[in-house]
């Protein structure tokens, strides 16, 4: 964040406020929001171990990916894998 605020000519706390005020929510959320899209994408999509869609989406590790996961869209991730996943058709 320090660069992205050097680069705008403001302080972080000022470009946190700023972000905050424009999109109704802090950095940090967006961020997480986007790395559980991410994530949600991985699992509809691939057969990745969890501890892989973990680190490749920024998430840490399963039990963060699991915790987060479960909040945002209610269910596990393999849950989520379980309910999106279609067999290929063949």
């Amino acid at each position: 964040m320090k660069k992205r605020a050097q680069e705008a000519g403001i302080s972080v706390p000022l470009l946190h406020a700023r972000y905050s005020k424009m999109t109704g929510m802090t950095i940090m959320k967006s961020l997480r929001d986007i790395r559980l899209a991410a994530a949600a994408t991985l699992l509809r999509e691939g057969n990745l171990k969890l501890e892989s869609i973990a680190g490749e989406t920024g998430l840490g590790d399963v039990r963060t990916l699991f915790r987060l996961f479960k909040e945002h869209y209610g269910v596990t991730p393999t849950q989520y894998r379980d309910l999106h996943q279609h067999p290929e058709e063949g």
